[in-house]
């Protein structure tokens, strides 16, 4: 059933304040979705570092939106008293009355772990109060409200979950960098403990978004189409990584290749790269393969996508050990430029950048990476400049866009470089200006 009555929000509820709980790159730029609204956040973290540079208006996220960073909507929301960072829940408890929780599941040697979404509902059951409304909206395995959550508010919590205390099931559905427009913009899909519980997750995120709103049948539903959602563009990726390889074998510009073949209105190839970071889709398998190992089915095509996705990284260093006819990597040094885990971004969780430095150095390689928006303390194989990245390198791996490389002209980035034998460039970042013997091989 679909919602597209964009007429006055129902009353009934307190939702002139709400709490976020969890303020990282999804909870930040949602809480500024509020400010920007008009309505008071109380932002929850257990992250005392975080929260104080918070509360000094710092942030290292990356957004735009409407020409200003989040960081300006983080400071023009402190400075007008619509940001309120915090550990203590309790505070929270005395001026709101829904919360929307976007602490995630990471995934630890293909498991979940539920250790901090589970610790945050611990202490939402404790201040919750009757006429609340608990809005879960990271990504899960499908059947964690219902089955773990849940049981887990009735538990602790004096009301009647569902009844007292209202709870839904709303995903977030947005990209990184593009978080705060989307939020206000994408269709959203709900799924509420029972049809009071959904009215109520309606009427709070109506505050900010007037785009279709999709009732789902369960929040079972709601957790699993998230899940889908990201798993394809996983398949998708493996897919194009198969067909680049196959380009690379066969002398073609896989990106012409793939330009080309989109121009058909019912093929939409994605773009391979240095392998398929992020918190989302890497997980997304592992999130359905838990729930399928429950009703003892396997998901072999889901499966292979992941590994093929996850052998990226040494795809491109054997390509790189082929070209040059056989290297010593313990005699060769390496400089990767962009470690953040997509282009343009400076988030490096799972980020397959990383994950090739790390085999480089599993291999005995002398590595040096460089990433302008990550920060050096990231990681000891780090350099804070280009120049001293570059400098003695033997060869130049380019994992992602950033802006100090994109659309550089290979002489450019050579005369950095005088000793490199060979440039991969795993991303189009690289201009070839014919004025270089060096090998550039792309994706």
């Amino acid at each position: 059933m679909q919602d597209s009555n964009h007429s006055s929000i129902d009353k009934q509820h307190n939702v002139s304040a709400v709490a976020i709980v969890g303020l990282g790159f999804i909870g930040l730029p949602l809480s500024m979705s509020y400010t920007r609204n008009h309505y008071k956040v109380i932002g929850l973290d257990v992250n005392e570092a975080h929260i104080q540079r918070l509360q000094q208006g710092i942030t290292d996220s990356i957004e735009n939106y409407e020409g200003h960073t989040l960081q300006y909507y983080l400071q023009d929301a402190l400075q007008n008293n619509l940001f309120i960072p915090t550990t203590n829940y309790a505070q929270a408890a005395q001026e709101v009355g829904a919360y929307i929780v976007t602490v995630g599941i990471p995934i630890i040697q293909g498991a979940p772990y539920y250790d901090a979404l589970e610790s945050a509902t611990k202490e939402l059951a404790k201040v919750v109060k009757p006429g609340d409304l608990i809005l879960y909206r990271s990504t899960h395995v499908p059947g964690t409200v219902q089955e773990r959550l849940i049981p887990l508010l009735e538990s602790i919590s004096p009301y009647k979950i569902g009844i007292d205390v209202h709870v839904a099931y709303a995903p977030e559905r947005v990209a990184e960098g593009r978080a705060m427009e989307e939020f206000q913009t994408i269709d959203v899909l709900i799924g509420g403990m029972n049809q009071e519980s959904t009215e109520h997750a309606k009427e709070v995120l109506r505050r900010i978004n007037r785009a279709t709103f999709h009732e789902t049948s369960s929040m079972e539903m709601a957790e699993t189409v998230k899940v889908v959602e990201n798993v394809q563009r996983d398949v998708n990726i493996a897919m194009v990584q198969e067909i680049a390889q196959l380009a690379q074998a066969t002398g073609l510009r896989t990106s012409e290749l793939i330009r080309l073949a989109n121009t058909h209105p019912r093929v939409n190839l994605l773009t391979p790269g240095a392998g398929v970071g992020g918190y989302c889709i890497p997980n997304a398998y592992y999130y359905l393969q838990h729930k399928a190992d429950a009703v003892d089915l396997n998901l072999p095509i889901l499966s292979t996508a992941r590994k093929t996705n996850d052998y990226v990284p040494n795809a491109i260093l054997s390509r790189i050990d082929h070209k040059l006819g056989g290297i010593d990597f313990t005699q060769t040094r390496f400089a990767v430029l962009g470690l953040a885990m997509k282009n343009f971004s400076n988030d490096d969780r799972i980020s397959p950048s990383v994950t090739l430095v790390e085999e480089l150095l599993h291999r005995g390689a002398k590595v040096t990476a460089y990433d302008p928006l990550v920060p050096v303390e990231h990681h000891n194989f780090s350099v804070p400049t280009l120049e001293a990245c570059l400098g003695d390198a033997d060869v130049i791996l380019i994992t992602i866009l950033q802006e100090h490389w994109h659309t550089m002209a290979l002489s450019t980035l050579l005369k950095m470089a005088p000793s490199c034998r060979l440039v991969f460039d795993a991303c189009e970042a690289i201009v070839q200006d014919g004025l270089s013997d060096t090998p550039l091989l792309r994706i």
